[in-house]
């Protein structure tokens, strides 16, 4: 019966119909794809909480370098230097978290320094 109605249909919604299947098809192969990416979890992060926080400031300068972590880690981290009047440098790998406070100090990149860009994390 579907298919006697499919059929009928003119071009122009078939072609439509094609899309959109193909669409979703990409959505959920993309989705599973995602799912199967290797992320830290909450119990990672937390476990290893020195791996994941931004570096101790204790000069005019503050080095931001790290493979990132809870963002609103980083982003007192900075806030609370910069009310200090502090400057920051990005060295190394700057990444998640890190490039996000990277930002909000507007930080100097030193020679090799590389940001990686924030991925949302969903915790399992």
């Amino acid at each position: 019966m579907l298919l006697h109605v499919l059929a009928r249909l003119p071009l122009g919604w078939k072609l439509l119909g094609a899309f959109l299947a193909s669409g979703v098809l990409w959505l959920v192969i993309l989705w599973g794809a995602a799912s199967l990416a290797t992320s830290a979890s909450l119990v990672d992060v937390l476990s290893n909480a020195k791996a994941y926080a931004p570096p101790p400031c204790h000069s005019r300068v503050c080095v931001l370098s790290g493979p990132g972590g809870l963002v609103n880690l980083w982003t007192s981290h900075v806030d609370r230097n910069l009310a200090l009047g502090r400057t920051f440098v990005v060295k190394g790998v700057c990444a998640s978290a890190c490039m996000i406070a990277a930002r909000r100090a507007d930080a100097t990149m030193l020679p090799g320094a590389m940001l990686v860009p924030h991925q949302v994390t969903t915790w399992n």
